[in-house]
């Protein structure tokens, strides 16, 4: 049987939720049977050196896609794949597929990863609704979360077919391989009788790290000896809002602002439990990977994000930092066996619902399917 030839097309590939799914399900999916072309529209970031690195062909556009030079490259390298099947991952190279198909006439999927349209600049909000008067045109609509499914369709999305495909996370790090863990501990200086509280989330308004850090003052006057550990693009010491947040809360010696992590897995079995306090999310990638890692979690009631969580952590109303404090302490306060046997509760979850090799199967199932 002659393979599948699928090309996906994302907006980027710098360090975000769509290009880890990208990279993660490009390195699981069977090669036997499907073989895979990638192209950026931008250069090529983060994931793509990684997917680069898994030997599956991938271009970044030299030119940008609004420039007649950058059309007539997309178009030549998307012909020169010769592919069967036109993945795009992300509203931006939702557009770019949608036309680019006019000429290439193959199975076309889209890949919708967000959730509301009010978080976009004006531009991108206009597109999603734009893109919603030709929702019948893909052949499938992939999305990552039912809450984001139910708001698309308020907007009007109606495509010919959906299919939920949540995030996949990988089971190879947890508490029990110390051995592959980064000893976080020793690189902040945090005593081994302190306990740790993680956030991993990019500096967003949708992240709400203020909620977060007014919860890590009402912590701390409770447990004086946690620590906050927080990772991500721009959180670090130059970002002056968070630095005074902290100033004013009288936490500064307690928070750890680490920036941008290539070793996210490795770090996350550190933390004692993981908190998100997003006001807007679909399917929290750092939330599955703390999940993995057999750490508990504290999210607050967005998108799927209790769907994900189930009845192995615990979820709050957003934007209030006396919950999100109050569920932390309560975590925190239990026996430290129990802690843990709820970690590993949470790990068992991921392995049956959302571990990456049966996410992949999914993805490979439809694209075999079309």
């Amino acid at each position: 049987m002659r393979k599948k030839r699928v090309l996906h097309v994302i907006t980027s590939t710098g360090v975000g939720g769509a290009e880890n799914m990208l990279y993660k399900y490009l390195s699981y999916s069977d090669k036997e049977v499907i073989d895979h072309f990638v192209i950026s529209l931008q250069d090529l970031d983060h994931f793509g050196v990684k997917i680069k690195d898994l030997d599956i062909p991938i271009h970044g556009l030299s030119k940008p896609i609004y420039t007649l030079r950058g059309i007539k490259e997309f178009y030549k390298t998307s012909k020169e794949f010769n592919p069967d099947i036109l993945q795009s991952w992300l509203y931006h190279s939702d557009l770019a597929c949608l036309i680019l198909n006019i000429f290439l006439k193959i199975k076309l999927c889209w890949n919708i990863r967000s959730y509301k349209v009010y978080k976009f600049q004006k531009i991108t909000g206009v597109l999603v609704r734009f893109l919603a008067i030709f929702s019948k045109v893909p052949d499938v609509i992939v999305i990552n979360s039912l809450a984001s499914k139910d708001y698309h369709h308020r907007i009007l999305y109606r495509p010919k077919r959906w299919e939920h495909v949540p995030n996949g996370f990988d089971l190879s790090f947890n508490k029990d391989k110390l051995d592959l863990v980064i000893d976080i501990r020793s690189e902040l200086n945090i005593p081994p009788e302190s306990l740790i509280i993680g956030m991993i989330a990019r500096y967003s308004k949708d992240k709400d790290h203020k909620t977060f850090l007014k919860a890590c003052s009402l912590i701390n006057k409770e447990l004086p000896n946690v620590h906050f550990v927080m990772v991500g693009n721009q959180i670090d010491r130059f970002n002056l809002t968070l630095v005074n947040i902290s100033d004013q809360l009288k936490i500064s010696n307690q928070v750890h602002m680490l920036g941008n992590r290539n070793d996210i897995p490795q770090v996350m079995p550190n933390f004692d439990i993981v908190c998100s306090s997003s006001i807007d999310e679909a399917f929290p990638n750092t939330i599955g990977e703390a999940m993995a890692a057999s750490v508990p979690c504290v999210v607050t009631d967005v998108g799927d994000c209790a769907l994900l969580v189930g009845d192995t952590g615990r979820v709050v109303e957003s934007k209030s930092p006396v919950s999100l404090s109050k569920e932390c302490l309560n975590l925190l306060r239990m026996p430290n066996h129990e802690r843990l046997n709820l970690g590993k509760e949470a790990r068992k979850r991921i392995a049956k619902h959302f571990s990456i090799k049966n996410i992949t199967k999914k993805y490979d199932e439809i694209y075999l399917g079309l």
